[in-house]
């Protein structure tokens, strides 16, 4: 016992003057890709969501009751209430909207206004050549993380006028972020 006491103090008062026993090092280097990417989120929690994305809606009544504004008829069964785009670079991007569907019918009746408070996204309505609905063009400021575009789908709506063709309608909505 006291042999060890004495080595571990002898260690201690080396150690206390500086003498160094041995030494390595090695360099470390952290690679950090550039990204920029978009989702569709919950909105509270930002989680992703990839389900229940699809937006219906329906109309009953008479041909002369059709003439109006409408809501999402399924939205109580939605996940997703925002879009957002995700930057760790101080880079300017583009979100564009277009819409593939059945031809008989006038897209761009279907009207998006968002209502986020930090919306980036400007309103729109539905059209099949690329529309640019958010941009975020200052590199010298910060929209590093996710950014809201400020829309979900309580924020759609649909105006018809009575004179649409009676019918069953399909469209496929695509958003496309492009960044230089």
């Amino acid at each position: 016992m006291k042999k060890s006491l004495i080595v571990t103090l002898a260690m201690f008062v080396l150690g206390s003057f500086g003498v160094v026993f041995g030494q390595v090092d090695h360099d470390v280097t952290v690679d950090i890709p550039e990204v920029v990417t978009i989702r569709f989120t919950d909105g509270s929690s930002r989680s992703p969501v990839d389900t229940n994305l699809d937006l219906e809606f329906e109309i009953t009544g008479d041909a002369a009751d059709f003439a109006g504004t409408y809501a999402p008829s399924n939205l109580a069964s939605r996940d997703w209430a925002d879009v957002q785009v995700f930057q760790n670079r101080n880079t300017s991007w583009d979100v564009t909207v277009s819409v593939t569907g059945d031809t008989g019918f006038d897209w761009s009746k279907i009207a998006v206004t968002p209502s986020g408070t930090d919306a980036i996204a400007s309103s729109f309505n539905l059209t099949a050549s690329d529309l640019e609905i958010a941009a975020w063009n200052d590199p010298n400021a910060s929209a590093r993380g996710w950014n809201s575009l400020g829309f979900g789908p309580t924020d759609f709506e649909l105006t018809l006028d009575g004179t649409e063709t009676a019918g069953e309608y399909s469209a496929t909505v695509v958003y496309t972020l492009t960044a230089p």
